[in-house]
């Protein structure tokens, strides 16, 4: 089992709510200079902020915040496309009208990207304006371009429309 940030807030914060139920049951005075009722409060919240932050770990996994999690495999297995002749790349291009979650999932689930390489790839899409998420032939470039559109819209987001995707000859 990993030891994170979210374990130890949770724990910390069970282990204070339990002191503090424990000395007020048993009638011993208030810990230090913070009554019960705040003990237990500040207990609750510090288990609270523990499960939250684990939740978000669960869910969205950002690189670098101590909760990648290990052995992760890819939602797709994306053969890599050896065809001989001209190379093909295909390029998100940034928008405000997808969510970086939306965007993260689709690159997982079209590409077959790790989440470390799906966030990556967002974040150069926010920043850069655009990225390359794959190269190959002709054919399995617009394949990847349709299976992208085909996505549809955003559902984190009403509206939002189709993620603008290109296709364009590697030089």
């Amino acid at each position: 089992m990993k030891v994170t940030e979210s374990s130890v807030l949770i724990f910390y914060g069970l282990l204070l709510m339990l002191f503090a139920v424990l000395a007020y049951v048993a009638g011993l005075p208030a810990i230090g200079l913070i009554p019960h009722d705040s003990a237990i409060f500040l207990a609750v919240s510090l288990a609270f902020a523990g499960v939250v932050f684990w939740v978000i770990c669960a869910v969205v996994r950002p690189p670098g915040t101590g909760c990648e999690g290990g052995g992760e495999r890819p939602v797709a297995v994306v053969e890599p496309d050896d065809t001989p002749g001209p190379r093909y790349s295909v390029v998100i291009l940034n928008d405000e009208n997808h969510s970086d979650v939306y965007v993260i999932e689709l690159l997982r689930r079209v590409f077959g990207l790790s989440l470390d390489r799906a966030w990556e790839l967002m974040r150069a899409i926010d920043t850069e304006g655009r990225a390359v998420v794959f190269t190959g032939s002709l054919e399995a470039a617009r394949r990847k371009q349709e299976q992208v559109l085909a996505s549809g819209p955003d559902p984190h987001i009403p509206n939002s429309g189709l993620l603008r995707v290109l296709v364009e000859e590697v030089d």
